[in-house]
């Protein structure tokens, strides 16, 4: 359409290449009139376009560098392809497509090989291959630089074949392995900075080298070392300090038995690990040192006899040379003591209070490991030195003694009475023998002697007390005061005791005690004086015998009675307040018996038969009173009966008249008077002779009669005088 100014444009796509002739015919059909056409022949020119070129800001001569080449201004009709080529000189060294679009700016990248030798260069980028567009030439320039290289070190310790070995490695910015040649030296770490290692070392294709260094001293080195500079990288310097380690050794203590005070132990200290060992191994005892020794051959030795008894830690310390390090070792070693042995023997096993004892005591020492002596040289035992303590039933009495040549003499007190056990304890002066005892030995001391006397009556009755007395003297009968005994009484009933008492002795040696009555029986009466420290014991005795009250029995009779009339028997007992039974007795007959009420017993009887007899009251006794008797006569009349027939009268013969009995007279004491013979009086009534009886035979009953009743009447005078 036309503008109002009668005018319109048009953007006519040309469709063919550049060079080529295109007629273009326009046709305006006005609104109101008809058609009017025009024609115009033009050529078409190839379109310039731009474009721009790019590189990385480093290229080095080890690799090829990037360039980036930009189309710009490309129309949409003139999309092809196109040919960017890069010349060194007249030489292309890199080319390629690069697609034309309609799009603002069309990329492509070429890849530039590095030259042979680093410098700058003048590269011409060029374009061709389309006709539609067109562009200049445009020349650039690549200054082509070595590349940076890196050196690595490494030290690797030595070993017990070599020595240290330094590696060397080569790489490039990509971390790939590169060849060359380095130069490096080795320094000491001290103040001169002694060069003790230097050389030149080709980096082969794998890109390391290791040196095997000289043999160098243990401790702190420096590697240096320079990367030289190649056609294509630069020169590269590295550090590697290292230190330089001994072997490692080490010690080893040979075992040691163990062994008596005394004895030279001998510590073998081998070393391992190194080579060439050179300077001492020290050897301490808990942590004190007691001795060094060279090293020889890799082993060390030293020899003591000086160690104390005791358990010991053995410290064996080498302390390195150059090429070996320190190292250390323990062992255990025990010294033992002497072992002891006490014998005693006492100058007598008895002896009396106050005598001198003495126990002689010898003191030897022997090696406790004897049974393993053999293996090794024999330590001869030592004297024994220190002290010897007696021993009394196990505990230490006195002082000790101290030992001289191996002997002592020990006073044994004698002081306390008894038997007591003594020994020897050998306490060593030192730590180097163990102390022992003797075997025990039984001693008796025996306590002085003394005399003891008990006197007693030899008899006396229950109601008296018995008196003792008891005196103690020495063996030269001189009094001992202050004696402690015992009096003690056993009675008759199994001997059980019936009195004890504890007493004294006074100035004159002895005391007196008076026992209460005692019942009837034999006793024993036993003063024992115990056995004191010093004093034996002592012991005597007595015996008593203790009686019943002695008793008197009176015995009476009732007046005269005639035969069948009761008489009337009493016995009177005198004594300790009798008790008990009396017997009435006539010729070994028991008339009968009565028990005693108030010393008195009297018995009643109607059995006498007639006459004139003595009956004797017998008295039995009891726990306290002696038996005893009396005797009384008594007269019984016997009564005749008249015969009813009076018999001729006969005349009787004379009667005989007994002689009178002759009065004796006992011997009169002062205290008593005899009591006068009470007189029998007998009356016989002459029967009537019966006319049937014989007058001889009367005669001589009558006789008879009368010579019987004399006979009575004088023997109870009798007994009464002897009464």
């Amino acid at each position: 359409m036309t503008d109002t100014n009668g005018e319109a444009a048009w953007q006519i796509p040309t469709g063919r290449a550049a060079g080529a002739w295109q007629n273009v015919t326009v046709t305006a059909m006005p609104a109101d009139g008809p058609a009017v056409s025009d024609s115009v022949l033009s050529r078409i020119e190839p379109r310039q376009i731009g474009f721009s070129i790019s590189r990385e800001s480093l290229p080095t001569i080890t690799s090829p560098t990037l360039v980036s080449v930009v189309v710009s201004d490309v129309l949409p009709a003139q999309a092809g392809v196109a040919t960017v080529a890069i010349l060194d000189g007249a030489t292309a060294v890199t080319s390629g497509a690069i697609g034309l679009s309609g799009a603002p700016s069309n990329t492509l990248w070429l890849q530039v090989p590095p030259p042979a030798v680093p410098g700058a260069r003048i590269y011409l980028l060029t374009f061709s291959g389309n006709d539609s567009v067109t562009a200049s030439d445009v020349p650039f320039v690549i200054t082509w630089s070595r590349e940076q290289q890196t050196l690595a070190l490494d030290v690797q310790p030595p070993t017990p074949t070599g020595g240290a070995s330094l590696g060397m490695t080569l790489t490039d910015p990509r971390g790939a392995r590169i060849s060359g040649t380095v130069d490096y030296s080795v320094r000491d770490m001290t103040p001169a900075a002694n060069v003790v290692a230097s050389g030149v070392a080709t980096v082969d294709a794998s890109g390391t080298a290791r040196v095997i260094l000289p043999t160098l001293p243990a401790g702190q080195h420096l590697a240096t070392a320079t990367a030289r500079e190649s056609a294509t990288h630069h020169a590269n310097n590295a550090g590697w300090p290292f230190f330089i380690t001994q072997n490692a050794t080490t010690t080893t203590l040979a075992p040691v038995s163990d062994a008596v005070h005394g004895t030279l132990q001998t510590f073998v200290a081998t070393l391992s690990g190194g080579t060439d060992y050179t300077g001492v191994v020290f050897f301490s005892d808990g942590g004190t040192l007691i001795g060094l020794a060279p090293v020889v051959n890799g082993q060390a030795t030293f020899a003591t006899s000086l160690l104390s008894v005791g358990p010991h830690t053995i410290v064996a310390e080498y302390m390195g040379d150059a090429q070996n390090s320190a190292s250390r070792t323990t062992a255990s070693v025990n010294v033992l003591a002497w072992q002891s042995a006490v014998t005693a023997v006492a100058s007598s096993t008895t002896a009396d209070v106050g005598d001198t004892l003495t126990l002689d005591t010898t003191v030897t020492l022997s090696d406790p490991t004897a049974p393993l002596v053999a293996a090794r040289a024999a330590v001869p035992a030592p004297t024994a030195d220190g002290t010897v303590q007696l021993l009394v039933d196990g505990a230490p009495v006195g002082d000790p003694v101290a030992l001289v040549a191996g002997q002592a003499t020990l006073p044994v007190p004698t002081t306390v009475a008894g038997e007591q056990q003594i020994s020897a304890r050998f306490v060593p002066a030192g730590l180097t023998a163990v102390g022992s005892d003797s075997a025990a030995s039984t001693i008796t001391i025996a306590g002085l002697q003394q005399n003891i006397a008990v006197e007693a009556p030899a008899s006396l009755d229950v109601v008296t007390p018995l008196p003792v007395s008891v005196t103690l003297t020495d063996l030269d009968d001189a009094p001992v005061e202050g004696r402690a005994f015992t009096l003690s009484v056993f009675g008759p009933d199994s001997g059980a005791e019936v009195f004890t008492a504890n007493l004294v002795t006074g100035a004159d040696g002895s005391t007196e005690v008076t026992v209460p009555p005692l019942a009837i029986g034999e006793y024993r009466i036993v003063a024992t004086a115990a056995a004191t420290d010093v004093l034996a014991a002592v012991s005597s005795e007595a015996t008593v015998n203790v009686v019943p009250v002695t008793t008197t029995t009176t015995a009476s009779a009732s007046p005269t009675a005639d035969h069948g009339s009761s008489r009337t028997l009493t016995a009177t007992v005198t004594g300790d307040n009798p008790s008990g039974v009396v017997e009435f007795v006539r010729d070994g007959t028991t008339l009968g018996t009565a028990n005693l009420a108030d010393g008195v017993a009297v018995f009643a009887t109607t059995a006498l038969p007639a006459g004139t007899y003595d009956v004797v009251a017998r008295y039995l006794g009891d726990d306290r009173n002696s038996e005893s008797s009396g005797t009384v006569s008594v007269t019984v009349t016997a009564v005749v009966n008249p015969t009813p027939t009076p018999e001729p009268t006969v005349t009787p013969e004379p009667t005989v008249t007994p002689d009178p009995t002759p009065t004796v007279t006992p011997t009169t004491e002062p205290t008593s008077t005899p009591e006068p013979t009470p007189a029998a009086t007998m009356t016989a009534t002459p029967a009537p002779l019966a006319a049937t009886g014989s007058s001889d035979a009367q005669g001589l009953f009558a006789v008879a009669l009368l010579l019987l009743g004399a006979a009575v009447l004088t023997i109870g005078r009798m007994r009464r005088q002897r009464s």
